[in-house]
């Protein structure tokens, strides 16, 4: 954490003495009520200087006490996130003393992803192959500059074997109601209108560079519907796909009924017309050449349901 790190040596060995002597809730009371630091921090950076601590005295104060052997190459670690290189020293070349120094180099920013998202790190090397072993760390060492990133992965997500599908040119269709006639039944959704627009097209266009299409009205009949569909089949010309699109990502938000209808603003349930929507990227498929099926034969079509 910037905090600590800042932090002078006689500073931090006094901040150590409290920090060995008190519970987590004593040493966050400390900080925030009677040191002299309290008015730099709030509660919410306690856990982030606890974690700091713990790898200090860990890594730092331990390697010291043991005097262990000199340090070796210099290993430039580069955050995924935000493209920033950061030069860590290992005094060992293994994996478990790569990821040690990778975790004592993280901010606080990275740790509370770790907490909202539900991710953990993982290293890979810059052509996003896994580090996981001592030999994989010894291997990156032959390049005249080692070099490893960051990757965040799910805690949820289960390890995919075989070949992995990198989508480069999607197209995603984003479909949002959030405004409806009967509000005794229905009512609006606002975050809908508010905050999943924005956060997709966030994601999908400005960070992914994915083409992407969204009603222009938060309020849609269900004819609104089948003519917003129809005229994006017609637009992106999906059925030749002559934008060559690798992936079709289609986004669905609104109130729902029984997990696979969208109930459109008049209170009119709409299915159907998803699955020709689908099909459409089906049909890509079955106009390409021989030759160009063999190059698209691992085209993705994705469907999120928000309901």
């Amino acid at each position: 954490m910037k905090w600590w790190n800042q932090r002078e040596q006689k500073d931090k060995t006094e901040i150590i003495e409290k920090f060995k002597t008190m519970s987590n809730e004593q040493f966050g009371i400390w900080l925030l009520k009677e040191s002299k630091w309290r008015h730099e921090i709030t509660k919410d950076d306690i856990n982030f200087i606890c974690f700091s601590i713990d790898a200090y005295i860990e890594f730092v104060m331990t390697s010291q006490d043991n005097k262990e052997e000199e340090e070796v190459e210099s290993v430039i670690l580069l955050f995924y996130s935000y493209e920033k290189k950061k030069l860590i020293r290992m005094k060992k070349l293994t994996f478990e003393e790569l990821l040690h120094q990778s975790y004592y180099c993280l901010e606080a920013k990275h740790f509370q992803k770790m907490n909202n998202e539900n991710v953990k790190l993982q290293l890979v090397d810059m052509k996003n192959n896994i580090i996981e072993t001592d030999e994989d760390v010894m291997k990156e060492f032959e390049n005249s500059e080692p070099t490893y990133k960051i990757a965040w992965i799910s805690f949820q997500r289960p390890v995919i074997l075989g070949k992995v599908k990198t989508i480069k040119n999607a197209l995603v269709i984003l479909i949002a109601i959030s405004e409806y006639d009967n509000n005794n039944k229905w009512k609006n959704l606002k975050n809908v209108k508010e905050k999943d627009i924005t956060n997709f097209k966030q994601l999908f266009e400005q960070e992914m560079n994915y083409e992407m299409v969204c009603n222009p009205s938060p309020k849609m009949t269900k004819d609104d519907v089948d003519e917003f569909i129809e005229q994006t089949k017609f637009n992106f010309k999906l059925r030749k796909n002559t934008s060559q699109y690798d992936g079709l990502i289609i986004i669905i938000c609104g109130h729902g009924e029984d997990g696979n209808m969208l109930v459109a603003s008049d209170g009119k349930y709409i299915f159907q017309k998803f699955l020709l929507l689908i099909l459409a990227a089906e049909k890509m498929l079955q106009n390409l050449t021989k030759l160009q099926c063999e190059e698209m034969k691992d085209y993705v079509d994705i469907v999120t349901m928000d309901f």
